[in-house]
């Protein structure tokens, strides 16, 4: 009965000490989400390590003439996010809708550019596909964004009757844009832009995947499927233990090195299947009798002249991801070569001349002057096919 009750006893004590630290990890890990988010590890992918201070950045917009800037953040900070919603092999779709004065969503897109004044009964249908860039991250209104503006360029020179999408969605690469492409309605006739480029590089060349957070993805799909053995539920439990931000506070998991040199023993491969796909989205535009063009995504690096908080964002950008826009040169090389191997252009931009306002948000995401300038270069290249 002794060794019954000693039994008793310790699973006793071991239920609670279970339960107690259950709790204890618990109120840690909401108090350090809570309270102490500014120590936790910034990892290689945080975007925070490569932008210039907020304060200063707005400072720039409002020497650039944008004084709206306030009055755009006072009203974003209070916009309800647009949800992510499940999209088989796309992997996700914004869902939702907004409306406000700056900036607007409907069915997950941001809206369109129509030029209607002559009572058009049909009008022709413009698509521009891309990732962030072309979705509209950083600070960027409805009318500063690629279809609006490259839209206001057709509308001045005596073009009528078109509806502009904007069918950018951010961290989408070519492959999603191959899909998301061929899932829509599309009409005959009308015009499909692909603005495409760095997130294929990011994501395969830099991070090592197929697409973003693939590798989040996997392990989640591992939990509930991939479950056999004593050590997959010891990788399960691990891999929990590394989201825990009190975890990583304590052990810093979360942080990884920055690569700094990068592996383009791949980039052939990655531009043969992306000039595979261009090649398949060429086809079905000539079968729907429409125009498509293929434009690589410029950085900040095609500036010919700086401005003091570019160069800050260059040098943060290069401190923290490496020899980024040397490689990324090498990929785009690769890239237009595989293309005209299958008789199709990759539109690429020449260096973008001194300009008197900043471009650029970070090194790939632009402000309203840098995207004026980009739709400039788009409209030249598609205005003889209207």
């Amino acid at each position: 009965m002794k060794i019954i009750d000693n039994i008793k006893n310790y699973l006793f004590i071991f239920v609670i000490s279970t339960i107690v630290f259950l709790i204890l990890f618990f109120l840690s890990e909401i108090i350090t989400r809570k309270y102490l988010t500014e120590y936790l590890p910034i990892d290689s992918g945080n975007w925070k390590k490569i932008l210039p201070s907020e304060k200063d950045m707005r400072d720039e917009f409002i020497a650039n003439g944008d004084d709206w800037i306030d009055d755009y953040l006072d009203e974003v900070n209070n916009l309800t996010d647009v949800p992510l919603v499940y999209s088989p092999f796309k992997i996700y779709d914004f869902s939702g809708n907004l409306e406000s004065t700056y900036l607007n969503v409907i069915n997950g897109e941001r809206i369109p550019y129509i030029v209607n004044n002559s009572n058009c009964l049909k009008l022709k249908e413009i698509n521009i596909f891309g990732g962030s860039a072309v979705h509209g991250d950083g600070w960027l209104r409805d009318q500063d964004l690629l279809n609006f503006q490259i839209g206001k360029l057709l509308e001045e020179n005596g073009h009528d009757c078109f509806k502009f999408n904007n069918r950018g969605i951010s961290g989408y690469n070519s492959k999603q844009n191959f899909v998301k492409f061929f899932e829509i309605e599309k009409s005959k006739n009308s015009i499909n832009i692909f603005y495409d480029g760095i997130n294929d590089f990011i994501h395969n060349i830099y991070n090592g995947q197929s697409h973003l957070n693939q590798s989040q993805y996997e392990e989640s799909f591992n939990m509930l499927f991939g479950i056999s053995t004593y050590k997959d539920l010891l990788k399960v439990i691990r891999s929990i233990l590394n989201r825990s931000k009190f975890i990583q506070l304590i052990t810093k998991t979360n942080e990884k090195k920055s690569t700094q040199k990068w592996n383009m023993n791949n980039a052939k491969s990655l531009c043969e299947k992306w000039s595979s796909r261009a090649s398949a989205i060429y086809n079905e535009n000539i079968i729907n009798n429409s125009d498509v063009y293929f434009i690589w995504q410029i950085t900040i690096a095609d500036l010919s002249n700086l401005r003091k908080i570019e160069k800050e964002i260059k040098k943060l950008t290069i401190n923290h991801l490496g020899d980024i826009f040397g490689s990324y040169e090498i990929f785009r090389d690769e890239c237009v070569k595989e293309f005209n191997k299958r008789n199709l252009k990759l539109y690429t931009f020449k260096k973008i001349p001194k300009q008197e306002k900043v471009l650029f948000f970070d090194y790939i995401h632009l402000n309203p002057p840098g995207n004026k300038i980009i739709a400039k270069n788009i409209f030249n290249i598609i205005k003889d096919k209207l």
